[in-house]
């Protein structure tokens, strides 16, 4: 990454609410340590623990999209793991 860019990012969101990478959550998917549906949880509790209502310009609705990743996870406990709505 290049310094402009991480100084950007380090200044736009602290590393300490970096927490999990695309691989992470990809292995706890797989492994069962975490479902989908904790990982849209887990994305919207981010959102609001952030506290800037301008963050995204359009948002779907926490209990809908977690409602789906229920409903995806159990339809497709084989599929791809990234086959999962997103916050």
């Amino acid at each position: 990454m290049r310094e402009a860019t991480r100084r950007m990012v380090s200044h736009a969101l602290p590393v300490s609410k970096l927490t999990e990478t695309i691989a992470e959550i990809l292995q706890a998917h797989r492994t069962g340590a975490a479902t989908p549906t904790d990982t849209v949880a887990r994305s919207y509790a981010r959102i609001r623990a952030h506290g800037d209502p301008a963050l995204f310009i359009s948002l779907r609705d926490e209990a809908a999209a977690i409602a789906e990743a229920k409903t995806l996870t159990a339809a497709n406990a084989d599929a791809s793991p990234l086959a999962t709505p997103c916050a």
